[in-house]
């Protein structure tokens, strides 16, 4: 990745580098080996993270990823890795000037993506880890920097059971740079929660509400949805990891006014093209939203700040999900 490209806007020396709101595998991964290369060339980059995701913690401590506010912005560059979506991004990086951005991101373009300078995209990459990995020069690759690229990797491929030939070409070659086993590369893949996150989550999964739908194909569809007074985040992850195929966590952050997490399994998402966005949007929409306060994200998360009551949410979310599955594919 040459300083050439980008150059002509802003001063290089200090730029930052943001992800979306909640980092995850594939999002530490991705930036700490962006940060490694920029510092190789002689800049001196910001990692821009508030929020890890629970499942990607131990990997933040084993990287050193520092957490928290960073002020003030860069006048120069500023990176984003791992989402192209407005709904998704902190809102420090909505306040940059569209020609101060690079955009490097794996997913679809959705129909509310922000513009940038330059935006490097792969949508046959499964993971933005394993493109930091063909782009950045492999001798330029530490172990360290591996470490977290192969964690990135097998985060977004569930382990590898969705990776191509390419992946696993990349794959093995981390993986001698790395010098560690796939154990260890799995160690970092294991959700980390608190005690009283964990007592929370099972308090909260009493109200979860679970329905199926079978679509024309005649396959059925697991479509979960549960209130939560955590992070809606972390409750829409635990249900995706618990096998539903389409799942949303709720959250009252004050009176009317209730915050929506969606996920879809990252393999239905793209062979049926049923995007989390698009399931957001509908939502937003059925709960009468206006247009311009509609939510979005990526194909396989989303999220959607809502006002009305949850009975409503509720009704709206289930009809969004079975008309997105009936708008989609019906063979792959």
């Amino acid at each position: 990745m040459a300083k050439s490209h980008v150059a002509e806007k802003g001063d290089l020396a200090q730029p930052d580098i943001w992800t979306h709101q909640c980092a995850d595998h594939d999002a530490l991964g991705s930036m700490i080996s962006l940060s490694a290369e920029l510092v190789r060339q002689g800049l001196h980059p910001r990692l821009r993270i508030k929020k890890v995701a629970p499942g990607a913690i131990l990997l933040a401590a084993r990287l050193g990823v520092p957490i928290g506010e960073v002020a003030p912005l860069s006048s120069g560059i500023h990176f984003l890795l791992d989402t192209c979506a407005s709904h998704l991004v902190e809102p420090g990086f909505l306040s940059t000037h569209p020609n101060t951005r690079v955009i490097i991101d794996h997913h679809r373009p959705d129909d509310a993506d922000l513009s940038a300078l330059h935006e490097i995209r792969n949508r046959e990459a499964i993971s933005t880890c394993e493109m930091l990995a063909s782009l950045i020069p492999a001798s330029s690759i530490t172990s360290s920097t591996a470490l977290g690229l192969l964690v990135g990797i097998e985060g977004d491929t569930e382990r590898l059971d969705l990776a191509t030939q390419e992946t696993m070409h990349i794959y093995a070659r981390l993986l001698k740079i790395s010098g560690v086993s796939r154990r260890e590369v799995h160690k970092y893949l294991s959700y980390s929660f608190m005690p009283e996150v964990v007592r929370q989550i099972h308090t909260d999964l009493k109200d979860l509400i679970s329905d199926l739908f079978r679509d024309t194909t005649g396959q059925d569809w697991i479509i979960s949805l549960c209130p939560t007074v955590l992070d809606p985040f972390i409750m829409a992850e635990t249900l995706r990891k618990t096998g539903a195929d389409i799942s949303a966590a709720v959250k009252e952050e004050s009176s009317g006014l209730f915050r929506v997490s969606i996920r879809v399994g990252f393999l239905r998402a793209h062979q049926r093209d049923v995007p989390a966005s698009s399931i957001a949007r509908r939502t937003s929409e059925l709960c009468g939203m206006p247009r311009g306060k509609w939510g979005g994200g990526e194909i396989d998360k989303a999220g959607a700040l809502i006002h009305s009551d949850f009975a409503t949410i509720r009704t709206a979310l289930f009809r969004a999900s079975m008309e997105t599955i009936s708008a989609g594919k019906t063979a792959f």
